[in-house]
C-alpha cells in the first residue's frame, strides 16, 4: 500500500464524521462541476470553499485514494458510494 499523501489527507477532510457523504459529490464538488444540484450540495456540505479547488484532478487518483482510506480504517464505507470520516468529532 502506498503512503498516505498531503493530498490524501485533505480530500479525507471533505467527509464528515457526523454525516455520510457521496464519494462522487464530494468529487464533483472539488473538481469543480457546475450543476445546481452540485452546487446545492457544496453549500449543504458546507463545501463551497473548495469549489473548483482541484479541477485537474483525475477520477482514477481521487478513487484511489478513498481505497486507501478505507484500506487504513480511515474511512468508513457505509452503503454504494457513501462514505464517513473515522476521525474525532470536535
Amino acid at each position: 500500500m502506498d503512503e498516505l499523501s498531503y493530498l490524501d489527507y485533505l480530500l479525507f477532510s471533505f467527509f464528515s464524521t457526523s454525516e455520510p457523504r457521496k464519494a462522487m459529490t464530494v468529487f464533483h464538488i472539488i473538481s469543480g462541476k457546475r450543476t445546481a444540484s452540485i452546487l446545492y450540495q457544496a453549500e449543504i456540505y458546507r463545501l463551497s470553499a473548495y469549489f473548483s479547488l482541484f479541477n485537474k484532478l483525475k477520477k482514477e487518483h481521487y478513487q484511489h485514494s478513498l481505497k486507501k482510506g478505507i484500506a487504513l480504517k480511515i474511512l468508513k464505507k457505509e452503503e454504494k458510494g457513501i462514505y464517513e470520516f473515522k476521525g474525532q468529532k470536535y
